[in-house]
């Protein structure tokens, strides 16, 4: 409606231009618009005197489209030089009321693109004056790092627990250096060597850099050390080096309260988000304990396994509180 009314008053402008120019061609609208009235009058007339019978089955047809053209013609001439009633004046008033806007919001936008542009000159003008700074870098905040491993940090409690060698009879172990038995070390060697044989002076002989390595890679790594809270991993990693990895997944599945198939995986690092950290930490040490006391030998070696899970349990909450 728009594009109409501008098409329109674009052509009554242009007449207008013409008449004051005094151009010969402004007549040409009225040659039109007076041909046009006197052929569809003429053609009209024509047709009412010279037509076929009004018994022609197509005579009325015929008769309404002539009639209709010529409305519409005189309605375009009428519209072009009158206005076509209220409604072509109100059209008027509308693509007026349109141009008024139009020029309101381009004064408005040439009005802030020059405030913008004082602006940028007069910040242009303030930054040259300032003394030059060194700006130092700052990168974006990106997604939190990896973990960072508590492995040395728990190793080095858990050897402290184990100690040295030792080939206590009523140990079911056999000898045993840094918590490493000659069972363990047979294995661990016979994994690389097929066919390798302990003898008690290798248990003793064992060297701290190995006995690291079969730490990592048979109970820090079995048990998904890595994956676990701060704490958590500690207790895990010492009842594993302790009673077994399959034993320490197990308590820690049902602290959680997870099936207990002795495997650490999704399931089991789903449920750390169910439960406070402190909290897993004091259920697996009574879990923990529950356990020593079931063992035929807690007689003999209970005051010392009760005295690991406590210091293990204290440790362990240390490493869970927040670092300040």
């Amino acid at each position: 409606m728009k594009a109409a009314l501008e098409q329109t008053a674009g052509a009554r402008s242009l007449q207008l231009d013409l008449i004051r120019s005094g151009d010969p061609i402004k007549w040409a609208p009225v040659a039109v618009s007076i041909v046009v009235t006197v052929l569809f009058a003429g053609a009209l007339l024509l047709l009412l005197s010279s037509v076929p019978p009004r018994t022609e089955p197509n005579y009325k047809d015929l008769i309404n489209i002539c009639i209709g053209a010529l409305v519409a013609g005189f309605s375009t001439v009428i519209s072009y030089w009158l206005g076509s009633s209220q409604g072509s004046r109100d059209k008027d008033t509308a693509v007026q009321q349109l141009q008024a806007n139009q020029a309101v919001q381009n004064s408005q936008q040439i009005e802030l693109v020059t405030r913008q542009a004082a602006e940028l000159v007069r910040a242009k003008d303030e930054v040259r004056d300032r003394p030059v700074a060194v700006a130092v870098a700052v990168p974006p905040a990106g997604p939190p790092g990896p973990k960072a491993s508590n492995f040395d940090a728990c190793l080095t409690l858990v050897l402290g627990a184990e100690g040295g060698f030792s080939n206590d009879a009523r140990d079911k172990g056999g000898a045993t250096n840094f918590g490493i038995t000659i069972g363990t070390l047979t294995e661990w060697r016979r994994s690389r060597t097929p066919g390798a044989a302990v003898t008690i002076d290798d248990v003793r002989a064992l060297s701290l850099e190995e006995a690291k390595e079969i730490y990592r890679s048979r109970y820090w790594n079995v048990t998904r050390c890595e994956d676990l809270p701060p704490g958590v991993d500690l207790l895990v990693f010492d009842l594993g080096v302790n009673a077994g990895p399959g034993r320490s997944a197990r308590i820690l599945q049902q602290v959680l309260g997870v099936e207990q198939d002795g495997s650490v995986g999704p399931v089991t690092l789903n449920g750390l988000n169910t439960c406070p950290v402190d909290k897993i930490i004091r259920d697996f040490s009574a879990k923990r304990l529950e356990f020593y006391r079931s063992l035929d030998d807690f007689a003999v070696f209970g005051v010392g396994w009760t005295n690991r899970a406590n210091s293990m349990q204290e440790a362990a909450l240390r490493m869970a509180a927040p670092k300040t």
